[in-house]
Formats: C-alpha cells, structure tokens, sequence
C-alpha cells in the first residue's frame, strides 16, 4: 500500500509542475495545441 500511496503523490507533484510549465518558458514557439496530431500515447 505504501508504494501504491507513493506513486500517485509522485504522480501528482509531476501533474502540477507540468501544468505549471508554458513552451515559452523553455524557447518553443505558443500555440493551442500541445499534442501532435495522429500522435498516440
């Protein structure tokens, strides 16, 4: 349980930065989208 635990409070903390995070704040050009098209996870 202490893993389960663990993993979603780590998965958390990477949700928060990454929206937190602007492609202007790491020299990419603004757009709407983030994803490319036709791309799958």
């Amino acid at each position: 349980m202490e893993k389960e635990t663990r993993l979603l409070e780590l998965a958390n903390f990477l949700k928060s930065k990454r929206a937190k995070l602007h492609p202007q704040m790491v020299d990419l050009p603004a757009g709407n989208r983030r994803r490319t098209p036709g791309l799958r996870r």
